[in-house]
């Protein structure tokens, strides 16, 4: 079966043909100032790449500072670009891929 065997985009190779959609955790709603990647989210994704996926999708990423509701992953500052660095590093070291799944929303509904 084709959904266990590895796969070439060019020029990346997934392990598999198994993709992990983007799932709201809101775990950034834990880091400081709320829009960071922390240990427990690279965890999270971490199980999921040991479980089997050959492709995760990180989840909702805000690309612009007006619509990065708390809570959700933050790409716009380069000061947020290091956590999701380690996230990939440590999934790529897991013997996984990933993607972003970037959001440019309007207005949202606050979570607390």
């Amino acid at each position: 079966m084709k959904l266990f065997e590895p796969i070439q985009i060019r020029g990346m190779e997934l392990k598999n043909r198994i993709m992990m959609s983007a799932i709201g955790t809101h775990e950034s709603v834990e880091s400081e100032g709320r829009k960071s990647v922390i240990d427990k989210l690279i965890a999270y994704h971490v199980a999921r790449a040991k479980g089997g996926n050959g492709l995760n999708t990180v989840e909702v990423t805000a690309v612009d500072k007006a619509s990065a509701h708390f809570g959700f992953l933050f790409i716009a500052e380069d000061k947020y670009t290091n956590g999701l660095k380690k996230l990939n590093d440590v999934v790529h070291d897991a013997g996984d891929k990933t993607c972003i799944q970037l959001w440019q929303g309007g207005l949202a509904v606050a979570l607390d």
